[in-house]
């Protein structure tokens, strides 16, 4: 939900829902998923995206990004207006519980309201022609923090006098200003969900 460092911000949130869906109602935000969700994975042991998921005549995928408790995350292709999107699909195992469909639309829907430059923008809530729920939301590309917070301590390291450090930054290299910075910003975000009634309860 969180934006990643500066050079992958998205834009503003929006929500799309195509019509003729007959999506469920949401009946509330359903609990936490039971601990057999919770499975996070490797991308690696997703099934073979170009052969196995019917995405219509809308999308086409290009390949899988990751897989989390409540399914899997796709790049596809929006062969009508022409950009990359991510699509999260409700993993099959979960597609006929109404607990965890209610909780699929939440995420989907919760997300789709909440419109700051730090939040991924979701654009379309949908059903797959296999009946599984999709949503579509901006691709994000970036590093992950953990990943700039070890070259930091890396770039701090070196042996040489920390006043001359500036001088010897090369291109992209984070600083702990820059770091702090990139957190603060993230904490915006979340204090925006939080005034809106939203609690992540999944931060990584």
């Amino acid at each position: 939900m969180t934006r990643r460092p500066e050079g992958t911000r998205p834009e503003s949130t929006l929500a799309v829902t195509e019509a003729g869906d007959d999506l469920p109602s949401l009946p509330g935000a359903p609990q936490d998923p039971p601990p057999e969700c919770r499975q996070d994975p490797p991308a690696e042991s997703l099934p073979d995206a170009q052969s196995e998921l019917p995405t219509g005549e809308r999308y086409a995928v290009l390949g899988p990004l990751g897989r989390g408790g409540m399914g899997d995350v796709f790049r596809v292709q929006d062969r009508d207006l022409g950009r990359t999107l991510a699509m999260k699909i409700i993993a099959h195992r979960l597609g006929d519980r109404p607990d965890m469909i209610a909780r699929f639309i939440a995420e989907a829907q919760a997300t789709a309201q909440l419109q700051h430059p730090g939040i991924i923008p979701v654009h379309e809530l949908g059903r797959l022609p296999d009946g599984r729920l999709y949503f579509t939301m901006q691709e994000i590309r970036g590093r992950r923090l953990t990943e700039l917070i070890i070259d930091a301590h890396q770039l701090y390291s070196r042996p040489f006098d920390s006043h001359q450090r500036g001088a010897h930054l090369g291109e992209g290299e984070w600083t702990l200003r820059r770091l702090v910075d990139a957190f603060h910003a993230v904490c915006e975000a979340v204090a925006y969900a939080h005034s809106r009634g939203v609690l992540h309860r999944d931060l990584k």
